[in-house]
């Protein structure tokens, strides 16, 4: 199934290129474990869902809110490097 899926919009692009990069060893893993798209995807829905639920409960502009839902949904800080 996961071989089917395709990273299709520019947050899901994003998304894999930010976890690739800063969060390596979580990539790693959801490679291995065959679920990287289908997580990918639903991540980044679940991100835009709420971006649209602030927008449409609190009227907050687009950018703002996902400014505000992005950092700690799909463009997680940095892994933790080993000292």
């Amino acid at each position: 199934m996961e071989e089917e899926l395709k990273l299709s919009t520019p947050l899901e692009l994003q998304t894999e290129r930010h976890w690739k990069k800063y969060r390596p060893k979580a990539y790693q893993e959801l490679v291995k474990n065959g679920t990287l798209i289908v997580t990918i995807k639903k991540v980044c829905q679940e991100a835009m869902d709420e971006v649209l639920e602030l927008e449409t409960k609190t009227g907050m502009n687009r950018i703002d809110a996902e400014g505000e839902v992005y950092p700690r949904t799909v463009f997680l800080p940095p892994e933790k490097q080993p000292r």
